[in-house]
């Protein structure tokens, strides 16, 4: 269950959302690709920004972050042009004439995944691959070993090999999850989120 918490910082001029999440419920899952994550952190406290998260911002989620040794990441944000799916020589998906199908990518460091997500997912993160939500593998007809061709908001075109499949909330609820390294090469460089895995005990601070 979510709730949401809504304060002005007058220091930054926007409104952040925080959404509280205690005792999630592990998603169903029907795939048999879907993996599980052992590092996974079950209560979560995610601070968002309309137009991202500013460095200042980040400093003052740490000081509370740091003085309960609570662990946070910063999550990048974006979405890429997703332009063809290939399983080995067969084409899953293209679109072509200049057409796209929009696919959200999440982005985080592979030293932050190694902590929160696992050893797996983060080897993967760490040789450029993606993961992918069990959600967008459903959509694009995808499985793991499959490339998924996209395009950055530099016009850079990248293909990216599928090596896990798993719980959508295990790619941070978008639908690729890759490095921050790799998200830089598309030119998505866009700190949208702080994720805090365990909430402050000192709430007044937070």
């Amino acid at each position: 269950m979510f709730r949401q918490v809504q304060r002005l910082n007058s220091k930054v001029a926007i409104w952040l959302t925080a959404w509280l999440m205690v005792g999630a419920v592990a998603i169903g899952v029907t795939s048999a690709e879907a993996a599980p994550v052992p590092g996974w952190k079950q209560d979560t406290v995610t601070v968002t920004g309309a137009r991202g998260v500013t460095g200042a911002m980040v400093a003052k989620v740490a000081a509370v972050a740091v003085k309960d040794k609570v662990l946070l990441t910063v999550v990048h944000q974006g979405t890429v042009d997703g332009i063809s799916v290939r399983s080995g020589s067969r084409v899953v998906q293209s679109f072509k004439g200049g057409r796209f199908v929009p696919l959200s990518l999440k982005a985080i460091s592979t030293a932050d995944a190694r902590r929160f997500l696992g050893d797996e997912i983060a080897d993967s993160l760490g040789n450029g691959d993606v993961v992918l939500s069990v959600t967008s593998a459903r959509l694009r007809r995808s499985k793991v070993s499959d490339v998924i061709t996209v395009k950055g908001w530099n016009e850079q075109i990248l293909p990216l090999r599928v090596t896990q499949i798993v719980e959508d909330r295990h790619a941070l609820d978008g639908e690729l999850l890759v490095s921050v390294e790799t998200a830089r090469s598309l030119g998505v460089e866009r700190p949208q989120s702080i994720v805090l895995w365990r909430s402050p005990k000192n709430r007044a601070a937070f």
